[in-house]
């Protein structure tokens, strides 16, 4: 699952920081911890997740809006 995680992040964590960026300007720690705890969210709901009613972007996107409010 780490390595998976790892690829996940690899690949989209430049997605996820432009949208956190967005609302979160000036604030670098805010950011990264926002960031983490994202794909943490991710983690955690990936046995749930259904990946025929979205993407794994569009997914991590719903996820960042809705976690955002909360960072």
């Amino acid at each position: 699952a780490s390595a998976g995680m790892k690829k996940l992040m690899d690949i989209y964590s430049g997605l996820i920081y432009y949208i956190v960026e967005k609302r979160l300007i000036g604030h670098q720690q805010d950011i990264e911890e926002c960031v983490a705890d994202i794909f943490l969210e991710f983690y955690k709901k990936r046995d749930t997740l259904d990946f025929n009613k979205g993407s794994i972007k569009t997914i991590l996107t719903v996820i960042a809006s809705i976690s955002i409010d909360y960072c």
